[in-house]
């Protein structure tokens, strides 16, 4: 029984997402619905007050698994003393890949089990979007196409993002451990560079379907039971209003939500065995660590792509299927940037370096 203590006129879209998916579609993987709590203010307000769900037996969070995986994935390399042997980064980040042609060397550390995993949470993933496409039943549920109006509004909101982040860090700064300082100082330097990444939204109409969708996907909001990965948690991101969370999107900002949290996942671990005051891992260790990122993101992607079956849930183009994940990446990057500065200052350099890395990918 989930009580919610944050409650508003608009329906709580967990509970709503979670009911329609139980109620309406086939989608096995979440925890069964089993009945709720409202207050009815008046006959067009109603107040979630509690979700009921079946309880899944589980082996734990998702995020646990993988940095499990990561972590032995690191200690595999240093044991066998394979630095020498370092796999080159082929293709993009935004590009799929089958467990195939993972390097051959990245694939024997990694080895077949996550791997597939991975996948597997890709393919999950595309099922749950499939199912939140609709069927006609109702309204809140019916895709829309996108506009130029809707993209420009779209960067609007990531003007809005852009400015909070970097004007609180810039507020934070100097309470900051000195080399933190140091380390985050220069990012405000890049804000009309992020502007400008953001503003690709609004260059040509993208021929792609808004659904709605989770709206705060990562590796915490799954369960892994050993065997199947169980989605939970759809109230959407903290710091937004109901109304916000409800509304529309495109698909893969849920996608590129969960390639951030593999991001975040191997940054994690790595900045937990550093020493105090101490922001730059190994470089031999960080570039095995984007390897292992690069791939763990691409095996992800495929599974995804590969499940995907409504037109116009992924753009056609591969052009702005790459565009709209790095730019739901960068807000996404944005978004963690505030919440760390807000919450774990000491963890600010993550997001920061996530944006950083985006900006380069986007120049080439």
């Amino acid at each position: 029984l989930k009580l919610y203590r944050r409650l508003d006129d608009t329906i709580n879209p967990d509970l709503e997402i979670n009911r329609y998916l139980s109620q309406h579609t086939n989608f096995e993987y979440i925890p069964a619905f089993r009945g709720f709590l409202s207050f009815e203010k008046d006959k067009r307000t109603e107040l979630a007050l509690a979700l009921l769900q079946e309880k899944v037996h589980h082996q734990g969070r998702a995020w646990a698994y993988a940095q499990d995986a990561f972590v032995r994935f690191l200690e595999d390399v240093e044991t066998r003393g394979q630095d020498e042997l370092l796999p080159s980064l082929e293709g993009s980040i935004f590009d799929p890949a089958s467990h195939d042609e993972l390097p051959e060397v990245l694939g024997d550390f990694m080895g077949s089990s996550f791997p597939e995993r991975l996948i597997q949470l890709g393919e999950i993933t595309a099922e749950l979007h499939q199912a939140l496409l609709g069927n006609g039943s109702q309204e809140a549920f019916a895709p829309e196409a996108f506009s130029l109006h809707y993209q420009r509004s779209v960067f609007s909101s990531f003007q809005g993002l852009t400015r909070r982040s970097l004007d609180l860090l810039k507020k934070r700064l100097g309470a900051l451990p000195e080399p933190l300082q140091a380390f985050s100082r220069g990012l405000s330097e890049y804000r009309q560079d992020i502007l400008n990444f953001f503003k690709r939204i609004y260059d040509h109409k993208i021929d792609t379907l808004k659904i709605r969708n989770h709206g705060d996907y990562h590796l915490e909001q799954v369960l892994w039971t050993g065997k199947d990965f169980i989605i939970r948690n759809f109230e959407g991101e903290a710091m937004r209003p109901h109304s916000e969370r409800r509304l529309k999107r495109s698909g893969l900002r849920d996608v590129a939500g969960m390639m951030r949290s593999l991001a975040y996942v191997a940054q994690v671990a790595m900045q937990q065995q550093l020493p105090p005051d101490v922001y730059e891992p190994d470089p031999q260790q960080l570039q095995w660590s984007r390897a292992w990122v690069h791939y763990s993101c691409r095996l992800f992607l495929h599974g995804y792509l590969a499940r995907v079956q409504s037109p116009g849930l992924v753009p056609a183009s591969e052009s702005d299927r790459r565009m709209l994940l790095e730019i739901f990446m960068m807000e996404k990057a944005l978004y963690e940037l505030l919440h760390e500065l807000e919450n774990r200052p000491e963890m600010a350099p993550l997001p920061i370096q996530g944006i950083r890395y985006l900006l380069r990918v986007s120049a080439g």
